[in-house]
């Protein structure tokens, strides 16, 4: 071989390797963007939204008060439009506040210490009112057994708790294909000594057996347009609050239902136990 060919055969061995270090210092490159984005994109989002909700909570608190006002001149009668808006103001800023508590919390979910003491009674009448309007729409019977579960006490981080809640009811009230009326009905199970059992079942289209595991996947979704998040951080928020979420197996469910989930978390959770399991 000449000294020309091995030069360049030298230099073709070069360029090879150069180019194997370039892709390399790529992909940990885009390695390293998608671990940064992951990491400020909680904190910037909470930041923003807080900035904006300030804003939100200000102008509605001002509209509700002028409303109430408006209503106490002019002797206006309850339940007339008048009065309803200013409710609904109210309803505005109490929404307002929730968004941002929620994005708190799940920005600082290594340090939440939000517990507090209440009853599954409050929770769904929370629960009620946020979702109103969904209900009426879709029209959905919500059935509850309101005296049992306002005498069941529990103490938890409410936030999280209604917010996983919330993502089981919307998944119910996602659900195509479903007959009228549409049902949904939540009841206690027995529950161990130390834990709360709560079944949400629906009459809505069965969920394949084969899909129990992946449903709980972050980003699977068999909808269009569905993100995939829902289910995956009601699960995340049952482990965090010392329990489970599992599918309704077919042969328990209630005459009538098709689908539902199994929601257990401690009854008397503490912030520092959600904490060692967020970590496990």
């Amino acid at each position: 071989m000449r000294q020309d060919q091995r030069l360049l055969l030298v230099l073709l061995i070069a360029w090879r390797a150069l180019e194997h270090q370039l892709k390399s210092l790529a992909r940990i490159s885009e390695a390293n963007r998608r671990d940064l984005i992951q990491l400020i994109a909680p904190g910037l989002l909470h930041h923003e939204i807080g900035a904006l909700m300030k804003t939100l909570d200000a102008q509605s608190s001002e509209q509700a008060q002028l409303l109430a006002d408006l209503v106490a001149r002019v002797q206006a009668p309850p339940g007339s439009a008048l009065q309803l808006a200013g409710d609904y103001a109210h309803t505005i800023t109490g929404l307002a506040a929730r968004l941002h508590a929620i994005t708190d919390a799940f920005n600082h979910l290594d340090k939440r210490g939000q517990v507090e003491s209440t009853d599954l009674g409050r929770i769904f009448s929370e629960l009620r009112l946020l979702l109103t309007h969904r209900l009426g729409a879709v029209g959905v019977d919500l059935a509850v057994d309101d005296a049992v579960f306002a005498a069941t006490r529990l103490r938890t981080d409410v936030v999280l708790f209604e917010q996983a809640l919330l993502n089981l009811l919307n998944n119910a009230l996602d659900e195509s294909g479903t007959p009228s009326p549409r049902r949904i009905r939540a009841y206690l199970e027995k529950s161990d000594a130390g834990q709360l059992t709560l079944a949400l079942v629906n009459n809505g289209p069965p969920i394949p057996v084969h899909l129990d595991k992946e449903i709980f996947r972050r980003g699977f979704t068999t909808r269009e347009h569905g993100h995939g998040q829902g289910l995956y951080l009601a699960r995340l928020v049952a482990h965090y609050l010392g329990g489970e979420l599992h599918l309704i197996e077919t042969q328990a469910l209630p005459a009538g239902f098709h689908a539902g989930f199994r929601l257990r978390v401690n009854d008397d959770f503490s912030a520092r136990e959600g904490l060692h399991r967020a970590n496990d």
